[in-house]
């Protein structure tokens, strides 16, 4: 009886040990699904396309011009080289965004940590933080979202805060550093703490209407409204409205100015994420540049 019950035990184990691969290499477009465990997920190639789904990866590498999709799951990420991280969804152990990488978070369940280094750049429309670091001459832009502990930022790193309201002040704060409060662009009231006494002077609040004030609220108007569209009109019907909207959003960013834009470097806003397309753009001075409509892979296309 007792070797039976060490030989389950055995083949329990050895069950266990083969359902986690130390890693995978992505360098065509694929997917990471639910059930999914894995210890290293790197992703190479201009074009690859790698949307997770579910599953949990401990560390998920982008590099070369790749782009990740998480709509789902449990990882901790970092971008590299010209890569982009898109996070729609899912709990995150950190994200980060190196060289001239560009992290875009939307929403989450919950992030430890979502900080840039280098020349990275880090949006932020949604989801929970818990910290936010600014290092190199990286840029973190600020749209909306709740930051629950604090802000770091050092070395020639800007973080750009969009919204209404906004002040920032030098002491105070539950470090005693000083803090920012005022308004998102949906009305949503907040308040930043900041963590050393350096990272006040990184601090660039942006009033409105300031023209990548009005890019958010645009931004966040055509997230909410495209799907819509979309079912109602066809694909190249909501390109024609896309393109239409904006050419008006750049005429009024021109018209109301903005001191704010000289501060961002870019800013790569998704405007839309609707079953099977991201349309996204680049957003810098007041040129309006279309970078990429890319189908996401759900069901085609498997790792190598």
């Amino acid at each position: 009886m007792k070797n039976l019950i060490l030989i389950m035990c055995v083949v329990l184990m050895t069950g266990a040990v083969a359902s986690k691969a130390e890693s995978i290499v992505f360098t065509e477009s694929g997917e990471i699904l639910e059930g999914e465990v894995w210890d290293m997920v790197d992703i190479f190639g201009d074009d690859t396309i790698v949307d997770m789904s579910g599953g949990s990866v401990d560390y998920i590498s982008t590099f070369d011009s790749s782009t990740l999709n998480m709509i789902g799951g449990r990882a901790e990420m970092g971008a590299f080289d010209t890569s982009t991280i898109n996070i729609f969804s899912g709990n995150l152990s950190g994200a980060v965004a190196w060289d001239n990488a560009e992290v875009n978070l939307f929403d989450c369940d919950y992030s430890l940590d979502l900080s840039v280094g280098g020349s990275g750049i880090a949006n932020m429309t949604g989801g929970t933080v818990e910290y936010l670091s600014a290092g190199g001459s990286g840029i973190i832009n600020l749209f909306a979202g709740l930051v629950t502990d604090s802000l770091n930022a050092w070395d020639s790193a800007a973080v750009n805060v969009y919204g209404y309201d906004l002040s920032k002040t030098i002491t105070g704060g539950v470090y005693g550093y000083g803090q920012m409060s005022g308004f998102w662009l949906d009305d949503t009231a907040f308040t930043i703490d900041f963590s050393t006494a350096e990272t006040y002077s990184h601090i660039n609040l942006v009033p409105e209407p300031g023209t990548l004030i009005l890019m958010g609220l645009g931004m966040m108007i055509m997230k909410r409204r495209c799907g819509v569209v979309a079912k109602k009109c066809g694909r190249s019907n909501v390109m024609r409205s896309r393109k239409r909207f904006l050419c008006v959003l750049l005429c009024l960013s021109i018209f109301f100015g903005s001191a704010g834009t000289s501060q961002a470097k870019s800013v790569y806003a998704i405007i839309k994420h609707q079953d099977s397309t991201i349309a996204a753009y680049d957003i810098q001075g007041s040129e309006i540049e279309y970078q990429t409509d890319t189908q996401l892979h759900f069901g085609s296309g498997a790792p190598y």
